[in-house]
């Protein structure tokens, strides 16, 4: 009776976690120790002592595993329905989308905790007409800023001396780093390319449409990304010529349609029709599979300054199984809050 009281009194003035998680072990070296300490000073066979010594320390382990094994987090698979079900459905982020009645955006970003060991969050990404994607490379710089606004970030990436990582992001794409090389630009590592070859010698492929031959690279940086060489953006098919290969039944999921102007080995032009987006200011995913699309062909050095409509991004990419990594700016442009009626209306 008295190990009781002393059991019980020695967990209760501490309520944090670690000390709250050691209370089975606490109780178990009280209680059962000295249980075990009265039956050595009373019992007087050694072989009684023996066997009632392993039954009450097999007895405390069980206790002790039973406790811990009780205090788990289960996995509920009905967590992310859950969650899923507090999203906007794709009609509700349409209308959010609207430049004009919503909030306008070409796509949305959901933050949510982490879901792998070593990563800082998991998010989701939304395009304009309601469908998700799994990887925006423009939308991973902008939200490793937040992060890094919001005090997220680790002290690893701030020197700029280096690609070490001081945000590691998972969506559905896979995990990512990104650094801050220098204030207000973010880098991330966007993984490395892959290329689907195709028929022609040279790993490209070639489709018909309207009777003429459309000629492109095939790549994913963790979404699909077909690139087009053109003599230059400014008179590039872009709105007919991009929706018609996003939606070509070669491409069961549809595609991101990039056209590339080579300039020289350092610099080149760009402009991305987006996969359920349209055209787009910037495309973070479709400049790195247009910087990897050229310098696979021998066009590109290891480093490229390309140049969108929305601004001007540095891509490096040695080439092989290295990592390709993506910089630019990112900046907040406005906060606020979204009224619910705006859901429904």
């Amino acid at each position: 009776h008295a190990a009781t009281v002393v059991g019980d009194t020695v967990g209760d003035p501490f309520k944090d976690t670690s000390s709250v998680s050691l209370n089975p072990v606490i109780k178990f070296t009280t209680l059962f120790g000295l249980l075990a300490v009265e039956i050595a000073v009373t019992m007087k066979d050694e072989s009684t002592k023996h066997l009632f010594g392993w039954a009450i320390l097999i007895v405390g382990l069980v206790f002790v595993y039973r406790s811990f094994y009780n205090m788990r987090i289960p996995d509920d698979p009905s967590d992310e329905a859950a969650a899923d079900a507090q999203l906007p459905d794709a009609a509700q982020w349409r209308r959010l989308a609207d430049r004009h009645t919503g909030v306008g955006f070409d796509q949305a970003f959901v933050l949510l905790p982490p879901r792998s060991a070593g990563t800082d969050a998991y998010w989701r990404i939304f395009n304009a007409d309601g469908g998700e994607v799994e990887q925006c490379g423009n939308g991973a710089r902008c939200v490793a800023e937040w992060l890094r606004l919001a005090g997220r970030a680790g002290a690893g990436g701030s020197s700029g001396g280096d690609h070490a990582a001081a945000l590691r992001l998972e969506s559905a794409g896979g995990i990512i780093a990104a650094r801050f090389p220098a204030p207000g630009r973010v880098a991330v590592d966007m993984g490395v390319p892959r290329f689907t070859a195709g028929a022609a010698a040279d790993g490209d492929h070639e489709l018909t449409l309207d009777d003429k031959t459309v000629r492109f690279t095939q790549v994913s940086m963790g979404n699909p990304h077909i690139v087009l060489r053109v003599p230059s953006v400014d008179t590039a098919p872009v709105p007919t010529l991009g929706a018609a290969l996003e939606r070509h039944p070669m491409f069961p999921q549809r595609t991101n349609v990039g056209f590339l102007e080579v300039i020289d080995r350092r610099h080149g032009r760009l402009r991305v029709f987006e996969r359920g987006v349209g055209e787009t200011l910037a495309c973070g995913t479709g400049a790195c599979a247009a910087m990897a699309a050229g310098r696979r062909a021998g066009l590109f050095d290891a480093s490229v300054t390309l140049a969108l409509r929305g601004g001007d991004l540095v891509i490096g990419w040695p080439g092989g199984d290295e990592p390709l990594w993506m910089t630019g700016p990112a900046a907040v442009a406005f906060r606020g809050e979204i009224d619910p009626a705006l859901l429904t209306a």
